[in-house]
């Protein structure tokens, strides 16, 4: 199944752009946002870009059904040239299998935006696993990385690749951080009922 986010880049107002993820309904048509910002469809009949803190950057009187479809031409607070906002499009369910380290091996669902791309996860089974992330941090790498054992403890930190491409499944050369074992994982799109019996499969034997 493939999920809607919506794209803004070339603004003004650099944080405007980045990655927004369909989430909800908002007075009647779609509502997407980040971690900082929002765009959605307002009481006075716009489409608007903003902070979450209510920082308005860019808005539309253009009533379509989706902010990808309007003509940003007013400014709030944010500066010209006004955005380009464009509609697209990623997977909900990504798989990576052959790593090393099998608490990697797993489906993965987008839960969001990290670094202005879409942003991974696969839940845990407590005590046995904990949760693993995939995300682009910093602009500069996507990371696989599991939560710690206790709340203030280490975070595992499994495999690293420094491709700048949209999703995880496109990136090549991964490379073992301190917690990976080689091989490095390989990804594929979508979740065989195979792969999750196998999966499970693994989680009772590390049980004993």
């Amino acid at each position: 199944m493939l999920i809607n986010f919506i794209k803004v880049s070339d603004a003004g107002t650099a944080l405007a752009n980045g990655l927004y993820k369909e989430n909800d309904v908002q007075n009647g048509k779609p509502y997407y946002e980040n971690d900082l910002n929002e765009i959605r469809w307002s009481l006075d009949d716009r489409w608007i870009i903003a902070s979450k803190s209510g920082n308005v950057y860019y808005m539309s009187d253009s009533d379509v059904d989706t902010p990808d479809l309007a003509v940003y031409d007013m400014t709030g607070v944010g500066s010209l040239p006004y955005p380009t906002v464009e509609a697209v499009t990623y997977e909900e369910i990504i798989s990576i299998k052959n790593a090393g380290n099998n608490i990697v091996n797993a489906c993965y669902i987008i839960t969001g935006v990290s670094g202005g791309k879409p942003s991974y996860y696969k839940q845990g089974i407590y005590p046995v696993q904990n949760g693993v992330s995939i995300e682009f941090v910093d602009g500069k790498s996507w990371d696989i990385y599991g939560e710690p054992n206790y709340e203030g403890g280490v975070v595992p930190q499994f495999y690293t690749s420094y491709s700048i491409v949209d999703t995880p499944d496109l990136a090549s050369n991964w490379l073992t951080a301190s917690d990976g074992v080689l091989p490095a994982p390989s990804f594929s799109i979508g979740c065989s009922l195979a792969f999750i019996t196998s999966s499970s499969k693994a989680v009772k034997r590390n049980r004993g």
